[in-house]
């Protein structure tokens, strides 16, 4: 019974050594955000975490809308582009990603500086938008190169190119000088993330025209093909998707914002991201299907595509389990870290884990419509779920103060789960975890 397993296991074994050093580089990231919010909870309590966690929300928002798709759009097609080893179509994507999220985000930063005032006073925000308007274009850059690593297959270095990598180094700055008894406002904090993500940027262009030059070598093709017309041409479903995707992560905290407080922004920042730390198994093997997704749909290879994904998801269940039952079974522990202001969350944090484990077992369902074509069914799922569950969001809150935004978020995320799914078995013909046998002899 173990044979056939362990043969695919093995078979796996490439695979699973990415994604476990993805996995490690993730960890590191994602725990930047949690250590971040640590940190800015022991020096600053859960309004000094709201203030920031709001201000990030605002930036993440607006380098999503500059990027215009840009960084969903280059999995997939400067993917394709690496698979067949046609230089030319990466570097007109590379140039035209980068030109186009380079334009955008200035404009809207001379946007956020003619509207400064006004943008404060509607989220409660008590921090100088000038520090957000400048690390705005640099931020969205940033990004841009951290989906060109994933297309290159370098998905390990990805982190590094990603809030979750800058917040860790932030995070450390913080908890330094907070031993030294050296007070940092949420200011400082955004000068020393601006330096960082300038830095970053630097590295970026060096390390990626190095890894093109290894990818490519002597094999490339320097000739065209239809890869950058497509990408152009969905580019509008990529940027809808991308938007929408940030709503279901962020819109919670700047509708807390605006209807609550910084300290309700703080404590359901907290319980989110503890809840959300399981799902970077999915995000690390999101990174490194995607481009082989693409590069097997596009070459009808159905029989390696499903199996691919379904022993895929298999491992993600495996390695996230754990934790979310700790956080299911201990809420109250966890949150204690944090302070005793956090821990009447508690049920959230449950609430939150119970929609994370429904979220991984679906397994990479969003990326599987993506990457195949079917962006637009996943860009309508993601609009009714997202703008849906911001109207519910905004009803329950209204009632059940905090606990409504929990409650959406755990509706929105099961719902766009099962959707999709449902999709993926009726335009693909399988569903990642529950059709056939995963382990096939």
């Amino acid at each position: 019974m173990l044979g056939p397993v362990l043969q695919k296991i093995s078979e796996d074994k490439a695979f699973i050594i990415h994604a476990t050093n993805s996995l490690i580089t993730r960890s590191l990231s994602a725990l930047g955000i949690i250590i971040l919010s640590f940190a800015l909870a022991t020096v600053n309590g859960a309004e000094g975490v709201g203030q920031v966690m709001l201000t990030l929300s605002i930036l993440v928002g607006l380098s999503t809308v500059a990027r215009f798709g840009f960084d969903t759009a280059i999995l997939k097609h400067a993917g394709i582009a690496v698979h067949d080893k046609n230089y030319i179509d990466f570097v007109v994507i590379q140039q035209k990603a980068i030109k186009i999220s380079g334009v955008l985000s200035t404009c809207i930063s001379g946007v956020i500086l003619l509207f400064e005032d006004t943008i404060a006073s509607l989220l409660n925000l008590n921090l100088n938008l000038l520090v957000i308007a400048i690390l705005l274009p640099l931020f969205s850059v940033m990004y841009i190169q951290a989906a060109l690593m994933k297309a290159l297959g370098r998905s390990i270095y990805a982190p590094i190119f990603e809030l979750g990598g800058i917040a860790f180094v932030v995070s450390c700055v913080v908890l330094f000088m907070h031993a030294y008894e050296i007070h940092v406002g949420i200011e400082n904090l955004f000068t020393v993330m601006a330096c960082l993500v300038a830095g970053v940027v630097c590295l970026g262009f060096f390390s990626i025209n190095k890894i093109v030059c290894q990818v490519f070598g002597s094999e490339r093709h320097n000739t065209t093909s239809t890869q950058v017309t497509d990408l152009i041409r969905t580019l509008p479903d990529y940027a809808s998707m991308s938007i929408l995707s940030y709503l279901l992560q962020w819109g919670w905290l700047l509708l807390l914002g605006a209807m609550l407080t910084a300290e309700d922004v703080g404590v359901f920042s907290v319980v989110q991201r503890l809840a959300m730390a399981a799902n970077i198994v999915l995000v690390v093997f999101n990174g490194i299907l995607a481009p082989k997704i693409a590069a097997l749909y596009a070459k009808k290879n159905n029989d390696d595509l499903q199996n691919l994904v379904k022993r895929s998801t298999v491992y993600m269940l495996l390695v996230s389990w754990p934790l979310l039952f700790t956080f299911i079974i201990f809420p109250r522990e966890w949150l204690i870290l944090f302070g005793d202001e956090f821990v009447y969350a508690s049920s959230m944090l449950v609430l939150l884990a119970c929609a994370q484990l429904v979220n991984i077992a679906a397994g990479s369902v969003g990326f599987i419509l993506t990457m195949s074509g079917y962006q637009k069914i996943m860009r309508n799922i993601s609009a009714c779920a997202g703008l849906g569950g911001i109207l519910m969001a905004a009803l329950l809150i209204h009632y059940i103060d905090i606990y409504g935004a929990a409650v959406a978020y755990c509706c929105v995320v099961i719902a766009q789960n099962v959707t999709a799914s449902y999709f993926v078995k009726k335009k693909i013909g399988f569903i990642p975890l529950i059709s056939g046998r995963v382990f096939n002899a």
